[in-house]
């Protein structure tokens, strides 16, 4: 019983939302920097000299391993620089600057 009366009230609530319109909010959020990158390292850069292997077969020829990790904003974005190299024996940079506006 008590089952049916919260799925009900759930069903109304529902119905009420979509009457509502929908609104854009811009919410300002700093971030502390040096805090983002210690995250990254303990979750992502896990592997020797802090390396993160996102990418290797079985026979481990061919992979896709990040290191020298460097984290900073540029016009309110965040850009994350990082050295890679590959199976193929390439060496690079390569500049993440994700989008906000999509």
């Amino acid at each position: 019983m008590r089952k049916n009366i919260r799925l009900m009230c759930l069903g109304l609530l529902s119905c009420y939302a979509q009457l509502l319109p929908a609104q854009n909010f811009t919410l300002p959020v700093r971030l502390d920097y040096p805090l983002l990158k210690k995250a990254l390292m303990s979750q992502l850069y896990t592997g020797e000299n802090n390396t993160a292997k996102l990418w290797q077969d079985k026979p481990g020829c061919s992979f896709l391993t990040l290191s020298d990790l460097k984290i900073a904003g540029n016009t309110g974005q965040i850009q994350l620089v990082f050295e890679w190299s590959s199976c193929k024996g390439r060496h690079g940079r390569y500049f993440f600057l994700p989008s906000g506006k999509r």
